[in-house]
């Protein structure tokens, strides 16, 4: 009986140990459950946070996403208007260039025959100078020729003159007598030329018009 009975208390101690070993147990995961918890639920609000920034920042990421867009819309419009504003600038300036070099080719055509009027004008001008002179020095001499007419003229005319006073106070002649001769005719009293030297060049009217221009344009 003492031995059943000691054998009873022993198991019961060690049940009881065994209780309270549970039962320690039992409070130790009790407490780590509660601390499983509360992590769990502080990582559930840390997640619920992140979530919350995730949507937030995918949000701002979407408006800038769709200001990009509308930014890129806007340079490629620009681009686009920007390209054929070139492209008409570009043909503007093409035309331009060929109006340019058409007016260059003009020009110097224009300089051309001006530079080969002025020779011509030049030429026909020394022309007109030395038909001038020409002239001039067949003028002097024909009025020198002229000078020489009058005085041979005005000498004929005194001896004229003379022989007819001694016609009229002269002896009365028989029949059939020869009168006198009167006196002889100069030798230089001969018709009197035109002015037009014998070596001046036959012009036509609107060549001598061009020379006669030339020539008022040079005195001027």
């Amino acid at each position: 009986m003492e031995e059943e009975k000691r054998k009873h208390e022993h198991d019961t101690a060690q049940g009881d140990d065994i209780t309270y070993g549970l039962e320690k147990e039992r409070t130790r995961l009790k407490k780590e459950l509660e601390l499983e918890k509360q992590e769990k639920k502080r990582l559930e609000m840390e997640l619920k946070k992140v979530n919350d920034h995730l949507e937030e920042e995918k949000s701002r990421q979407k408006q800038i996403v769709l200001l990009l867009l509308a930014e890129r819309k806007k340079i490629i419009m620009k681009y686009i208007e920007e390209r054929k504003r070139s492209e008409d600038l570009a043909q503007i300036l093409s035309e331009e260039k060929v109006r340019i070099d058409s007016m260059a080719e003009g020009l110097e055509e224009e300089s051309k025959k001006s530079l080969q009027m002025e020779a011509e004008l030049e030429k026909q001008l020394a022309q007109f100078d030395m038909e001038r002179q020409q002239y001039r020095q067949a003028l002097v001499k024909e009025e020198k020729r002229a000078k020489d007419f009058e005085t041979e003229l005005e000498k004929l005319r005194g001896e004229m003159d003379t022989w007819k006073e001694s016609q009229a106070r002269g002896p009365a002649r028989g029949v059939g007598a020869t009168p006198p001769p009167p006196p002889a005719k100069p030798a230089n009293l001969v018709a009197m030329p035109t002015l037009r030297p014998a070596s001046a060049p036959q012009t036509s009217t609107q060549s001598y018009k061009n020379r006669n221009y030339a020539y008022q344009r040079r005195s001027c």
